[in-house]
């Protein structure tokens, strides 16, 4: 799932489904309606008259109806209100399971944390923190949010 909007503007909800679906074998007409309907899209909607933060919720919808092993979004929070983001979040975490692997990109630390299982700081290209989240944080002495304040503001 890319940071920026990639869905046509003359599309409808469903069609931006449909198109999905056309496109990937592991896509789920269901779950994406549930998705959906979870995020309050209305499949009638035109992309074009999403606001940034509905567009936000119908790129989680498309990325999380596919069966994938790996999914990875980039920036899934940006544009959301407090509320949009409890429900992506909660999307993103039932989406969780043994079978796959959900790789995260955030600059929303502060919001993350509760999510996170592991933890990878790159910095000007290099690694320069890595491990689970909850030995990162006793082998430090402190959250994700003060080591990612250590690491960026130098």
């Amino acid at each position: 799932m890319p940071t920026e909007p990639y869905f046509p503007g003359f599309m409808s909800v469903k069609q931006v489904g449909a198109f999905h679906a056309d496109f990937f074998a592991d896509f789920s007409t269901d779950a994406f309606k549930r998705l959906a309907e979870r995020m309050e899209l209305s499949m009638d909607m035109k992309v074009s008259q999403l606001s940034s933060g509905m567009e936000a919720k119908l790129k989680l919808a498309v990325a999380a109806s596919r069966d994938a092993k790996l999914l990875m979004l980039d920036e899934p929070l940006n544009g959301v209100d407090l509320l949009a983001r409890d429900v992506i979040l909660s999307a993103i975490i039932e989406r969780a399971d043994e079978n796959n692997t959900i790789l995260i990109s955030s600059h929303l630390i502060d919001v993350m944390e509760r999510v996170l299982d592991e933890v990878i700081f790159l910095k000007r290209g290099r690694v320069v923190l890595q491990g689970e989240a909850e030995a990162v944080r006793a082998r430090h002495g402190k959250s994700i949010v003060d080591l990612y304040r250590e690491v960026y503001a130098s």
